[in-house]
């Protein structure tokens, strides 16, 4: 078919998508989520079972749904610099995007294609990902392009998302899928106290398990929203959340 490249139509982010601070070494990442449970005024819920959420790192193409205020699909877009992304031309027919969800709100998650393509598509799946997404004519492997959701924000303070931690959070996201009939795919999530061994066992075990191909993990600090933003207070200037790298 014809695949000429199409002009990004830009859309600023309502909230910005913001970048993620790395760590190489489980040691750095042992020092950053020590510092940073220690920041005064975070409530934790559970004292007895505080550790670190784990996702894992989707080497896709980042991105997101945003819904009218009737809750319907309104566009899909890219990440772009976090503050800007493009507009998804086939957005709706990427598998697993929701047709519906919360009022003025969007679904955050990555655009990637399944590790099962390989062999169909031969070279690096992101890049084929990344062609596919900015194709200005329909083509049918738009569909071998999954979102999958790892997070939520609503614009208004009235329909807000309220959740105790990272897992309730996505079990809240999960349950409103669910009640609107969507097909959907969310982002697996594990906690852990041992940074060390878990990051070893990703190496070793889950990097070849996952259906996607990841490059790396992400952690994020136990707890609910006034821990985030306690965290990112404490940092003013900032083009990324310190509750997570």
């Amino acid at each position: 078919g014809n695949k000429t490249a199409t002009r990004d139509i830009s859309v600023d982010h309502e909230i910005p998508m913001l970048s993620m601070q790395k760590v190489q070494t489980a040691e750095e990442a042992n020092d950053w989520y020590y510092k940073t449970i220690n920041i005064p005024n975070l409530r934790f819920y559970d004292v007895s079972n505080t550790g670190v959420w784990i996702d894992p790192k989707l080497d896709g193409v980042s991105g997101k749904v945003v819904y009218y205020n009737n809750g319907k699909f309104k566009y899909a877009s890219t990440r772009g610099d976090g503050k800007v992304g493009a507009i998804l031309k086939f957005g709706k027919d990427i598998t697993g995007v929701p047709e519906r969800f919360l009022p003025n709100s969007e679904l955050r998650g990555e655009f990637i294609i399944s590790k099962k393509f390989q062999k169909f598509y031969g070279g690096p799946l992101r890049n084929i990902c990344t062609g596919i997404l900015k194709r200005d004519t329909y083509t049918d492997d738009i569909k071998n392009v999954t979102f999958v959701i790892y997070d939520a924000f609503t614009y208004q303070l009235s329909n807000e998302i309220t959740f105790s931690d990272r897992k309730d959070k996505l079990r809240r996201i999960e349950e409103i899928l669910t009640e609107n009939d969507n097909k959907f795919t969310i982002i697996p999530l594990r906690k852990t106290n041992d940074i060390a061994k878990t990051y070893e066992d990703y190496v070793n075990n889950w990097r070849d398990k996952y259906e996607f191909e990841t490059d790396g993990m992400i952690l994020t600090v136990d707890g609910g929203k006034e821990n985030y933003t306690t965290i990112n207070e404490k940092y003013k200037i900032s083009t990324f959340n310190r509750y997570n790298i």
